[in-house]
């Protein structure tokens, strides 16, 4: 396939600390899920490659911590992101309530605005993935 079949994209998700992203990304990418709970220090991320409509695109997915003493750091990894996954758990309203500075701290670092798509950590992936796709919003 030539360069000009290829696309890279960065997602960055984001979301306070316990709310699923490492789990929504490594049941995404590795189609595995862990009952363990280990927090994320600083920042990973993983690549997944998809074939859509004749075009390899790479998904450069960064999980990032959601511990506040962290959260300064996440503005370096939002530098050169084409899109966010903002991620809350549907048991803890704290976790909702704090999305809008998630996506404010967000839009902050991007040149251009971008549709703003919600999921949780406690939705099956294969739904929420099916719902996001749909272009469909939470609200």
């Amino acid at each position: 396939m030539s360069a000009r079949g290829r696309t890279l994209l960065k997602v960055i998700v984001l979301g306070e600390s316990g709310v699923g992203k490492t789990s929504l990304m490594n049941q995404y990418v590795h189609k595995k899920f862990s009952q363990q709970y280990k927090a994320t220090i600083g920042a990973d991320f993983v690549t997944k490659e998809l074939l859509i409509d004749d075009r390899l695109v790479t998904l450069q997915i960064w999980d990032t911590a959601g511990q506040e003493r962290f959260q300064s750091l996440g503005v370096a990894f939002y530098r050169g992101a084409d899109c966010c996954v903002l991620v809350y758990d549907v048991n803890v309203m704290r976790s909702f309530d704090t999305l809008d500075n998630w996506h404010e701290e967000f839009l902050k670092q991007v040149l251009i605005r971008i549709e703003l798509n919600i999921t949780n950590g406690f939705f099956p992936v294969s739904f929420a993935l099916r719902f996001l796709s749909s272009g469909r919003s939470f609200f």
